[in-house]
Order: structure tokens, then sequence, then C-alpha cells
């Protein structure tokens, strides 16, 4: 930085500054019940991305959107469901007084789209308005861990207007049954869809690497936990699908941190 200002020099730097993990309270995490895709998912928190452009560079960025307003639905219950797309632009740069006017200028910018819908009007707003930002900044560098498969993305069902705040410390495990069947109602019973059938075997590769050994122990560790589990590659019931991908991902989220020496 010269005499305040920003130089094209100065952005190597500034990048891995934005880059640096953010601290461990900035994750959050919502259950696959409020996110309705069955399985939890963890990404960060929007003012803590903020936080760190204003930590590293206050004053020296700013962020332009533009809001889409799509089309309106109605959930299962008859309610409104307002639909909100965002554009999100981070400019990275300096303020200069030129000619009786403020202007910025640019030295860096990273672009976001992001969408959201809800039961609440401004729920939708603000959630397509943050998942725009969060991606516009990690092409800066900031959270980029939550699109680099490090940690997932997070995003609510559409009658869900608030995400889990971070969870306390798990017990440790104990002998006791920890089964947790599969629940089966009229809507959900039908065959697994080929979006599941897709993301089981995504994740069992990326688990198991193609390794009948630890594909079999996977198997095992699964009905552990899941009544009726007939196996991962038979066919199953669209909820016992969506029950199998949430411990896969659980399963996967903890060797991740394991290897981690978390």
């Amino acid at each position: 930085m010269k005499n305040g200002y920003l130089t094209p020099a100065d952005l190597a730097d500034l990048y891995e500054k934005l880059s640096a993990d953010l601290p461990g309270e900035a994750v959050q995490h919502v259950s696959g019940d409020q996110s309705r895709k069955g399985y939890d998912m963890t990404g960060y928190a929007y003012q803590y991305v903020v936080n760190r452009l204003n930590e590293v560079a206050f004053g020296h960025w700013r962020a332009i959107h533009e809001m889409k307003h799509l089309e309106n639905g109605k959930t299962e219950k008859g309610r409104i469901l307002y639909r909100k797309a965002c554009l999100v632009t981070i400019q990275i740069g300096n303020w200069r007084f030129i000619e009786g006017q403020n202007v910025f200028e640019v030295l860096a910018e990273a672009q976001g789209y992001g969408g959201h819908e809800s039961i609440e009007e401004a729920s939708a707003l603000k959630g397509a308005y943050t998942n725009a930002f969060k991606k516009a900044a990690a092409m800066l560098g900031v959270g980029k861990k939550a699109y680099e498969g490090l940690l997932d993305e997070d995003f609510l069902a559409p009658d869900q207007t608030q995400p889990q705040q971070r969870p306390q410390p798990q017990r440790k495990q104990t002998t006791k049954n920890t089964k947790k069947p599969a629940k089966q109602t009229e809507d959900n019973a039908g065959k697994m869809n080929e979006g599941q059938v897709n993301a089981i075997k995504k994740l069992v590769m990326d688990i198991t690497g193609d390794s009948p050994a630890k594909k079999k122990m996977l198997e095992n560790w699964v009905a552990q936990r899941i009544d009726g589990f007939p196996g991962l590659t038979e066919e199953m019931t669209s909820a016992m699908a969506a029950e199998t991908i949430r411990w896969l991902n659980h399963y996967k989220n903890e060797q991740r941190k394991k290897a981690a020496g978390q």
C-alpha cells in the first residue's frame, strides 16, 4: 500500500490474508430437517465473511447487488412462496475524490449468483443476497473452503428462516442401540429417485475409493444406524435413501475431521 492506496502489487498479499481460515465459531450447521435435502449441511455465517473483508481491506472494498424478483410459487400447504435471485459484485480498490466526486477505483472484483425461496419475503431477499455475497467473497478467498468441498454450502428450506447455530460437542458413543428408523409416509414411501441414486454412488466412491473391503465396512456402519437397511447397491424407498445420504455425509465429514487432526 502506498500513501494509503492499494496498488496491483498488493493484491497477491491481500488474497493470502483474505484466504486465511475463518474462526471455528464462523461455522454454521443446518440440519437435514431444515434444508429438506435429507442430510446436514455446513457453511460459514455471513457476518464473519464481512468481518474478514473489513479486517483485511476496510475502506478498500464495496459490494454492489442486483436483485431479481422471480415468479412466486406455493407451498404444499398453499402458502405463498417468495422466490428471489441475486447477483453480487464485490470490488477491491480505492476511493478517490476526482473532480468533486467520490469515485471507486477498481483493482479486482468477483461476482456471485445466489437464490433463495421462503414463505417470508424478507427471508427470501436476505437468503438470496447472503448466498450470492458469500459466493463472490469466496472468489476473493474469503470462506473458499465452503466451495472446495471442505464445508457444505448452507441452505434453508422454504419454510425455515433461521439456520442452526454451531452444535455442542458430541458425547462419546456408547454401546446403546443408536439405530434410527427411516420415516415412511404416503408422501415419501416411493422409490428412490435418480438424484438420490447418483448422490449415494458419489458419496460411496468418495469414502471408499471403490475398495470392496471399505465399501463392506461402510455398508455395515450404515446398517447399524438404519433399521431395515437393504444395502448400498440395493433399491430402497425415497425416505430411506434420504436417511442413507444423511448418514453418509455425516461419516464423510467425520473422516475428514480425523484426517485433518481435529
